[in-house]
């Protein structure tokens, strides 16, 4: 993905055309391929450090179609053992996840030119899109829409927390890139997540000094590269939910590691200044879910779920089909006319 950091420490000061590692390694464009597997490549939806992400579709008996999303490792990243494992467990964390408000992973598979995994098409925009097509208009997301994206949100992450091994040991699944990029809104008025690329478990350490993520949404412990649970990705829905309520960026400035350590305690605006008449208990919602001591944040995303719902009222959630009619909006005055994956592959 386009901004997600894979800095090492010890890296800092390597030599011009020194070995990096997969993510960020952006090979040029190449030509479509005219199939990938047994699908016919109909067009590239996007292109990010490890991966490309195809628009493909699968035929079958009496005229059958199936359009499918295709990710597929970059084919100069094949024979790289860290890039296709990687790759690999993405997957196999991915098709474990089924969930409505979770992009499903069908399968991954292998042709010629390397590891591909198959999920489903989404035909919408991301709220990156439909946030920066608002604020052009200076308008803000309605309220209702708000809480169906974010109960949405939450309710998809918390069954991704709660994903455990087959012995039933918790796998302690932390997203790590909850941003407004890798949520689609789709135009059926559904909400799903994305990329599970640089998700995290019990069983993987992330090497001392790597950050993985994108600065303005991680919490102050992934930016400080400490141990994560799920209440990092609790940090990054307050931030989300912040930008949602506001069309303004809360964390705007890189943030460093540095700067956690010289200001631990980063002040957030009163959404209010945007939003006058935004409930305080909303307010309070957004200032537990941004709290530096991760004790004191929401203990689970239903949890957090639950507040917001209680704070903006249950009976102004928006319909589906709200969501739906605001997308179709959103394609109009973006230009867009095809359908499209809209996010960023890793």
């Amino acid at each position: 993905m386009d901004d997600e950091i894979d800095t090492a420490v010890d890296a800092v000061g390597r030599p011009p055309g020194a070995p990096r590692s997969a993510l960020g390694t952006r090979p040029p464009p190449s030509a479509l391929p005219a199939r990938i597997g047994r699908y016919h490549v109909l067009a590239s939806l996007g292109r990010g450090g490890m991966a490309e992400v195809f628009l493909a579709e699968l035929h079958g008996p009496q005229g059958f179609r199936r359009q499918v999303a295709i990710k597929r490792l970059y084919p100069a990243l094949a024979d790289d053992p860290d890039s296709v494992a990687r790759f690999v467990r993405e997957a196999t964390i991915a098709t474990r996840l089924v969930h409505p408000s979770i992009c499903h992973v069908y399968e991954l598979d292998e042709d010629e030119t390397g590891c591909f995994m198959v999920m489903e098409h989404l035909d919408g925009v991301t709220l990156a899109v439909a946030l920066k097509v608002l604020a052009r208009a200076q308008w803000l997301l309605p309220v209702p829409i708000v809480l169906r994206v974010m109960r949405s949100l939450c309710s998809g992450l918390h069954a991704a927390h709660e994903l455990r091994e087959r012995d039933g040991t918790p796998l302690g699944l932390v997203h790590r890139d909850v941003t407004p990029s890798n949520i689609v809104l789709t135009a059926s008025g559904q909400v799903k997540l994305l990329d599970f690329g640089v998700a995290k478990t019990h069983d993987i350490r992330t090497q001392v000094g790597v950050v993985r993520g994108k600065p303005g949404y991680m919490s102050p412990e992934q930016i400080l590269g400490r141990s994560l649970d799920r209440r990092s990705d609790i940090f990054s829905l307050g931030v989300v939910l912040y930008e949602s309520l506001t069309g303004t960026r809360l964390f705007a400035r890189a943030r460093s590691q540095e700067a956690m350590h010289q200001v631990p305690d980063e002040r957030v605006p009163d959404p209010r200044a945007r939003r006058p008449d935004l409930p305080a208990a909303a307010v309070a919602v957004i200032d537990q879910a941004l709290s530096h001591d991760r004790d004191e944040r929401f203990p689970t995303a239903a949890v957090m779920a639950s507040a917001l719902t209680a704070a903006l009222a249950p009976s102004q959630v928006a319909s589906p089909e709200w969501v739906a009619s605001m997308v179709h909006a959103i394609r109009e005055r973006s230009g867009e006319t095809t359908p499209s994956w809209n996010g960023a592959p890793s």
